[in-house]
């Protein structure tokens, strides 16, 4: 991307090892938009359910990390093929469940509550 991307706004970005490389997550308002397009379901309410303690069902979660992974290759690797569901539940299978839900939801619950302070 060109150097005047904007390094502020409701985006956030997470990279882990799957022990068989490195994951990338990138999450905006488009790539969650894309999340609910696909499920059917509010990603405000999965964060909400996520701070009481209810994780999310596992095909809802690895919907988010498919869109992480995607918006972070389209920014990252424009060139590269699609993230597919097939490799988001690789790695899944790669790091757990849980490892999973603290990667993602931290990271969505950061785009959610994004705000740009005015200034004086």
């Amino acid at each position: 991307m060109s150097e005047d991307k904007p390094t502020f706004g409701p985006r956030s970005e997470v990279t882990f090892d799957s022990g068989e490389g490195t994951v990338g997550l990138l999450y905006t308002n488009r790539a969650l938009a894309e999340v609910e397009a696909q499920t059917g379901k509010s990603v405000w309410l999965m964060v909400e359910a996520f701070s009481k303690s209810f994780y999310p069902p596992i095909a809802d979660l690895v919907v988010l990390l498919k869109a992480g992974m995607e918006a972070y290759r389209r920014e990252h690797d424009p060139h590269n093929r699609q993230v597919s569901t097939d490799d988001a539940y690789q790695i899944l299978d790669l790091v757990g469940y849980a490892y999973t839900v603290t990667q993602v939801m931290p990271a969505v619950s950061e785009v959610l509550f994004f705000t740009r302070e005015k200034k004086p």
